[in-house]
């Protein structure tokens, strides 16, 4: 088994000897003062530091505090050795960052069993941040895995919309097509008027098609860097996105917000955000049947920050569960309707991406689900 290695710090032989007689079971080298030891720590890697307090050039106070704010060194456990043994000596020797404080002359038993104590707590606390490390690692990658997952899910869902916010205008170039045809069968002026307004029309419903596909596309384009928007106009592209569906339902949208805002974050990622939250307000008002379905957009600011609240008139969420609707693959509905990812994923856009908060909370009438952003 390999052997711990200890530094030695002190400005006598006879001490580093003395001590290096009783430590016999660790690797030990030692420096006469704290640029020799400095030295020695740029070129090794030592377990733990048995350092004096008097010294020439730099007393041990001052290099304990040097050592803790090296990256490379502050993890270092160290144990101050010195014949200074009032209260308020310790106290400044524990201030400085050291883990111990022995007495000289030194207690042979009592020094062995200091050095191996902590060793020991040092390589716990070693192993539990190597633990901790890879299980934030576990977390991140899963954390990942569920966000493609939610992606794809919120991508049939968007496709839904476009199905929703197609079907008229593909109706509407049909009629104009119908009048076309009808038309041909005629050579006039009028006709060719006609003609030409159908033309028109069949040429403004397309390019509105094709913004639906753009507003799909860039709505799942990642954003590289944050940027200022307006908060208006990212609320109303969630809304343009979901506005087939909506009317569909026959759910109104009331939205109460400033034109003038304007924050700096991920727009796409707020943007996906509130399309979560409005997709959920829209199934369940429409599973509830509720008479006058109704979603609320309001915008107020509060000191340093934006308050965005997202409210609907569906009833509320029992208070049983509401506390679970962040949790991972939660969900209220049927397996085949959702999985339960939406709200989970916002929670950690909103508080991982956006330096904000999530929350939801039932007032009289339904849900408001709260985002907070920096103003």
């Amino acid at each position: 088994m390999k052997k711990n290695t200890l530094l030695i710090v002190d400005d006598s032989l006879s001490n580093i000897d003395i001590l290096i007689e009783m430590l016999p079971q660790y690797d030990v080298v030692d420096a006469l003062n704290a640029s020799d030891a400095f030295k020695i720590l740029e070129l090794q890697t030592v377990d733990l530091i048995l350092l004096d307090i008097v010294m020439p050039i730099m007393d041990g106070y001052d290099m304990c505090k040097i050592l803790k704010k090296e990256p490379k060194t502050t993890k270092i456990p160290i144990i101050f050795i010195s014949s200074n043994n009032s209260p308020e000596d310790i106290q400044k020797g524990f201030e400085a960052g050291a883990v111990d404080y022995v007495t000289k002359p030194f207690n042979k038993l009592e020094l062995v069993s200091r050095i191996k104590t902590h060793l020991e707590l040092h390589e716990y606390r070693e192993n539990l941040e190597k633990k901790i490390e890879k299980e934030i690692k576990k977390s991140q990658e899963k954390d990942k895995m569920l966000f493609q997952q939610s992606k794809l899910i919120s991508m049939g869902e968007m496709i839904q919309n476009i199905a929703h916010q197609w079907r008229q205008p593909l109706s509407q170039i049909n009629a104009h097509v119908m009048s076309i045809e009808s038309a041909l069968y005629a050579s006039s002026e009028a006709t060719k008027k006609i003609i030409e307004t159908d033309m028109n029309g069949i040429e403004s419903l397309t390019q509105y098609m094709s913004n639906t596909i753009n507003d799909f596309k860039d709505f799942f384009s990642k954003d590289k860097h944050k940027e200022n928007f307006n908060l208006q106009e990212s609320i109303h592209k969630s809304l343009d996105i979901i506005a087939g569906t909506l009317k569909f339902h026959d759910i109104n949208i009331v939205l109460e917000v400033d034109e003038n805002i304007v924050i700096n974050g991920h727009k796409n990622e707020l943007q996906q955000v509130i399309l979560v939250i409005l997709n959920n307000a829209k199934d369940i008002l429409f599973l509830n049947k509720t008479d006058n379905a109704e979603i609320t957009i309001e915008v107020i600011k509060i000191k340093n920050q934006y308050k965005i609240d997202i409210i609907d008139n569906a009833g509320g969420i029992p208070e049983k569960i509401i506390d679970k609707v962040f949790d991972p693959y939660f969900t209220t509905k049927h397996e085949t309707q959702g999985t339960g990812l939406g709200l989970y994923i916002a929670k950690m856009i909103i508080e991982s991406s956006l330096d904000g908060k999530l929350w939801v909370e039932n007032t009289q009438d339904g849900a408001c689900f709260s985002i907070t952003l920096p103003a």
